[in-house]
């Protein structure tokens, strides 16, 4: 019997983007809220499952590496850690998936929680280090509401999280631009992920947790 479960149980590694584009958004939910409300459902429902799972943090390097463990009291570290974050500082994906890639366990699963705007296109061969150690990975991208419809109305000032930058914009001279930049963004991301046979699951705040918990079902299953 312990052989059997030490077979079929397996590990699993939530990588938590908490960059400072991650602190965009609300109320009710800002994205990072939503990204670790989810990523701590994850882990409450490996625990269950009785796999170990581990918890990556990272903005442009890895910020918090707690390894792959099943024993409740590591699951409520993981909480702990989740709930200590806050979002802030710049995107640099690309290193920090090599150096997490060289930590997993081969045929892991490995969920990663972002909104994916990461100024380095680099990022995406960085997701191929995973699928060189045989791990199957479900690739979350959540965004705003706002981000995804870019509802703004007349002048408009943003501000960019992680440079601090501003730009003031007339908001109905430049929404087609924005939302065709955005969907070419999202092709190139299923298309990159297609090619890797990479999971991608687009979310935004509103999305039901069970969509996620759903495909995270689906490439479990893959490895038995």
């Amino acid at each position: 019997v312990k052989q059997y479960e030490e077979e079929t149980n397996t590990r699993t590694y939530v990588m938590l983007d908490h960059s400072g584009s991650m602190g965009f958004g609300g109320p009710p939910t800002p994205k990072f809220d939503y990204a670790r409300h989810l990523a701590a459902a994850f882990i409450y429902l490996m625990h269950r499952q009785k796999d170990a799972v581990g918890l990556f943090t990272y903005t442009d390097r890895v910020t918090s590496y707690l390894p792959a463990a099943h024993a409740r009291l590591h699951m409520l570290k993981l909480f702990s850690r989740i709930e200590q974050l806050t979002p802030g500082g710049p995107s640099a994906a690309a290193g920090c998936f090599h150096r997490m890639a060289e930590e997993v366990h081969r045929r892991s699963i490995v969920i990663l929680l972002s909104d994916l705007f990461d100024p380095d296109p680099a990022f995406i061969s960085g997701l191929r280090h995973f699928r060189h150690k045989g791990c199957e990975v479900i690739l979350f991208r959540i965004l705003d509401p706002a981000e995804a419809r870019f509802p703004y109305r007349g002048l408009v000032e943003f501000r960019d999280l992680e440079t601090q930058e501003t730009l003031e914009v007339e908001s109905e001279t430049c929404r087609a631009d924005y939302l065709a930049d955005l969907h070419a963004h999202t092709q190139k991301l299923k298309r990159a992920c297609g090619q890797m046979n990479i999971a991608f699951e687009a979310l935004d705040t509103g999305t039901p947790f069970v969509r996620a918990l759903l495909a995270y079902f689906h490439k479990r299953e893959r490895l038995f």
